[in-house]
């Protein structure tokens, strides 16, 4: 029956604070890789090197991203 209670302000806010930065790291994957997308086709426009610099910092920023999103995923464990 207590189920059905409405939840404890205090654990509302305590659970949010812990899932915020969970919940943001869709968009800091998302983030860094049209950082890095983007700078590698700016280099690539500039150069007339084709997709060398795009898909060589995508690879980075894949990394990157991964990296970050270990460490955030291990550290709210």
């Amino acid at each position: 029956m207590s189920e059905n209670l409405p939840p404890n302000e205090d654990s509302s806010k305590r659970i949010f604070k812990e899932l915020a930065p969970l919940m943001a790291m869709g968009t800091q994957m998302t983030a860094t890789l049209c950082v890095f997308g983007g700078i590698g086709w700016w280099i690539d426009s500039e150069n007339q090197t084709s997709p060398i610099w795009t898909v060589s910092l995508l690879v980075f920023g894949c990394v990157a991203a991964m990296i970050g999103f270990i460490k955030t995923a291990l550290k709210n464990k």
